[in-house]
């Protein structure tokens, strides 16, 4: 591969990884100012009242014995539900071995936090409890079904008292820990979605800020790297509430405010996916939902890539041979860029001692120069920027595939030769002690990678003439690039690592017959 190819790869890998790091830095909004000991505030009173309310920071886990949470559990999911608070603690993704980040999803905020009655009816779990200051029966209904990632959640109250009432309370839909958000490889990859009608808004985590709604949304979404959690609420929801402290972040969800006649009881449905970030699943779930799932700027070219992808593995039936097979695919419908490209950096190559002869001779006047130098490029029908536009074309499928192959969840869990999971680099044995830069891990595939490459830059320059400094310069920096794009694959996923592997031996094998056969025919 030539080395403007090398540079342009290395120039967008490195765009990303800064936007990636510095877009959680510099975006981070200051925490608010909360106090610990702040209590739920009673927000059940007999007038109408706006929809604002003191939610609590994030609280200490009361208890950890098996009496204070219930196991629910099918063939997809095994989900804690906290009896103390009456929400998700936690979800288990069975097929991937795997928690979903998000913690606390579907807790109730508002109320004065009683711990829960619970009855269990086959798939249907209940929770309920009496609030005595306000004399308001809260029920919490939790209905699962057997082989799916999502489930049904109600919350029915009762107005048991003579007087109207008007109730508002808060919904967490998930907080992060911050021992996540810290992490600069994990945090990048947290998103909040809130869809509408018409438009989908996305912010990172540390970016988003508490947010008042005019219209409803069709639904409201985190997602993290692999993994997302979203909600369908048949009320309407008024405000986001973002809460930050010491422990982390947690989002709020706040309905519009319930009227309750004495006697009545009012219901508010919701429908939550919690799982993979799998277009087929979460589509199954609700269509426009899957809209979650988004690889940035080319996200377009990301989702046709994904569909080669799964089809591919329909035949294969393995991940590793299903990269490996994309890979030659993606090669061979870029090879006529590369034919151009090769003959392009060819023809300058010939050109190279005319070049350093004109240099040589115009050393003094630079504009003498570039004047001679395009009439050479003119008298020989080259244009010596005819390597760029290929290299340039097939940026924004490298730079999708990346997107994709980060956050590809099929990946996770996906065995290959020695590889036992291609979401993680590929480990072939593990040191006692950590070496500088690549860590404790010996990752073969990036060493072949960095081999391969070294190769390649060794046959482009093969009978290169021209200046001995030239020359040297070139050998240096093909060492330099090929060393620093090793180190930035070391640690990604092995299945990244297999696909650009690959593409690097079909790029050596095809250039070294592309220039030899070009050198038999003189």
């Amino acid at each position: 591969m030539e080395k403007r190819l090398f540079l342009a790869i290395i120039l967008s890998i490195c765009v990303l990884l800064v936007y990636s790091s510095i877009s959680g830095q510099f975006l981070k909004k200051e925490p608010k100012n909360l106090n610990n000991s702040v209590e739920i505030s009673q927000n059940i009173i007999n007038k109408p009242i706006e929809n604002e309310f003191e939610i609590p920071p994030l609280l200490e886990e009361v208890k950890n014995d098996s009496d204070s949470y219930k196991l629910f559990d099918n063939s997809k999911l095994q989900i804690k539900i906290d009896i103390f608070g009456g929400g998700i603690k936690e979800v288990f993704i069975k097929d991937y071995n795997s928690f979903i980040p998000q913690k606390n999803i579907v807790g109730i905020v508002g109320f004065d936090g009683e711990n829960y009655k619970e009855s269990i009816i086959n798939d249907l779990i209940t929770l309920s409890y009496s609030e005595k200051k306000s004399n308001l029966i809260i029920n919490q209904e939790f209905e699962f079904e057997k082989d799916k990632y999502f489930w049904n959640f109600k919350i029915k109250i009762t107005n048991n008292s003579k007087e109207k009432s008007y109730v508002n309370y808060g919904l967490i839909l998930g907080s992060i820990e911050n021992k996540i958000l810290k992490n600069s490889v994990d945090q990048r990859y947290y998103e909040f979605s809130i869809a509408f009608q018409d438009s989908v808004l996305r912010k990172q985590l540390n970016s988003l800020n508490s947010l008042n709604l005019d219209k409803k949304p069709l639904w409201i979404g985190i997602r993290d790297r692999y993994f997302c959690s979203i909600l369908i609420s048949d009320t309407r929801i008024t405000k986001i509430e973002k809460i930050s402290n010491e422990k982390g972040l947690k989002f709020v969800a706040i309905p519009e405010t319930i009227e309750i006649l004495p006697g009545e009881t009012k219901v508010n449905s919701f429908r939550v996916y919690t799982g993979p970030q799998t277009p087929a699943l979460i589509s199954e779930f609700e269509h426009s939902s899957e809209q979650i799932i988004h690889y940035g700027f080319f996200d377009t070219i990301s989702k046709m890539l994904l569909g080669v992808l799964r089809t591919i593995n329909k035949v294969c039936k393995n991940w590793g041979v299903t990269l490996i097979v994309f890979s030659i695919l993606v090669f061979v419908v870029l090879s006529p860029l590369s034919i151009k490209s090769f003959s392009s950096m060819k023809k300058m190559q010939e050109l190279q001692p005319e070049i350093e002869e004109l240099k040589s001779r115009f050393k003094d006047s630079p504009q003498k120069l570039n004047k001679e130098l395009m009439n050479l490029y003119k008298e020989k029908k080259i244009n010596p920027f005819g390597g760029c536009l290929p290299v340039l074309l097939q940026m924004p499928i490298f730079v999708s595939l990346f997107q994709l192959l980060m956050r590809f969840v099929d990946l996770k869990g996906a065995k290959f030769l020695w590889i036992s999971d291609l979401s993680l680099p590929d480990r072939v044995f593990v040191l006692s002690k950590s070496l500088p830069v690549i860590g404790n891990e010996i990752n073969l595939l990036p060493i072949i990678m960095i081999i391969t490459m070294l190769i390649q830059q060794k046959i482009t320059t093969f009978k290169q003439t021209g200046a001995q400094d030239a020359a040297q310069q070139q050998k240096m920096m093909s060492l330099v690039m090929s060393v620093f794009f090793g180190i930035i694959f070391y640690h990604m996923p092995s299945g990244l690592v297999l696909y650009w592997t690959i593409n690097s031996i079909l790029m050596l094998v095809f250039q070294s017959r592309f220039l030899f056969a070009k050198n038999d025919k003189k």
